[in-house]
């Protein structure tokens, strides 16, 4: 073969390589772009904002062949932060709002211009841990209770202590009266609350627990369980002080349960200091009763039957 046959062909295989990476440079071009991701990691979705606290809005936004330019968040259709690098987030300060459900929009936008959006809801609720708006104290039968919100519900913020029907101070002491209220048997339990009070049912009780526990939240099936369950709605249910072996809580919700113990039979009196047994109004069969515990050695809130002849603590609920 000669070199004019040999530089004709090398010049056909250089033509065709700048051929086939024209091509290939053509298809790149013709790949579509990706859509970026965007989710709203914080709050969860449905979740209650207490009015006049700051609630941080997190977006998780990236985009698989490029960049994020920007991500706008909006609540109920006002465009309240414009965040052009990460952390994506905005502080949303709920002073001035009204109670309600709110829209909550993130659209993150690509360096190509793709956009991809969530939304949630959330519902913004009165502030909970002090009294109940219209009613900060209740007297009833010689004592007055102050009233604590958590949440949608309304609580006494003390056990009752009206000495009525089959009710004790635990060891017959009045001074045990005068701390942690009076202990009774379920049907006085049942009648002892102020008008327009109820002593709270199981299915009320449950609600308690899911506001106040940080790991599971309201409907969570973990509060059907017998014993104790949840994460940590018992530590912040516990008063902070009184409770034996180190086993004070935060009292992070105003809640204030105290261990103020119970009566199994006539002159035994025990766990005073250690745990504190609340009554519910919901029988599960005859003669047994659902109630709650609250203990010093965990930050769980406990859950199981019991006899209503026993004597516990009782907590009202507002109708």
């Amino acid at each position: 073969m000669n070199l004019q046959r040999i530089d004709a062909l090398l010049a056909i295989l250089i033509c065709a390589s700048f051929v086939l990476f024209a091509i290939g440079c053509e298809k790149d071009e013709e790949q579509p772009n990706q859509l970026p991701t965007c989710v709203i990691t914080s709050p969860t979705p449905g979740q209650d904002v207490e009015v006049e606290k700051i609630a941080i809005i997190r977006v998780e936004a990236n985009d698989p062949d490029g960049s994020i330019d920007q991500v706008v968040i909006i609540i109920d259709g006002v465009e309240m932060e414009v965040a052009e690098e990460a952390p994506y987030e905005y502080g949303w300060n709920t002073t001035g709002y009204a109670l309600g459900t709110y829209k909550v929009i993130a659209t993150a936008t690509d360096n190509s211009g793709a956009e991809k959006s969530d939304e949630i809801l959330l519902h913004l609720i009165q502030k909970t841990g002090g009294s109940c708006p219209d009613m900060e104290t209740v007297d009833w039968q010689g004592q007055v209770y102050n009233t604590v919100l958590i949440g949608d519900q309304c609580w006494l913020k003390e056990n009752m202590n009206w000495e009525t029907g089959n009710s004790l101070c635990y060891d017959n002491d009045p001074e045990n009266c005068n701390i942690y209220g009076r202990l009774y048997d379920w049907e006085t339990a049942m009648n002892i609350c102020p008008d327009g009070w109820h002593l709270p049912t199981d299915r009320e009780w449950k609600r308690l627990e899911g506001f106040t526990d940080s790991k599971f939240g309201i409907g969570d099936i973990i509060w059907n369980i017998t014993d104790y369950r949840g994460y940590d709605a018992g530590e912040h249910l516990k008063t902070t002080t009184g409770w034996m072996n180190m086993g004070n809580g935060s009292d992070f919700y105003g809640f204030s349960g105290l261990p103020a113990g119970m009566q199994l039979s006539p002159q035994y009196f025990d766990y005073k200091g250690i745990l504190g047994y609340f009554w519910s109004s919901t029988a599960s069969n005859v003669d047994i009763v659902w109630i709650r515990m609250l203990g010093h050695q965990t930050g769980m809130s406990g859950r199981k039957e019991t006899f209503v002849n026993n004597f516990y603590s009782a907590r009202c609920i507002r109708d």
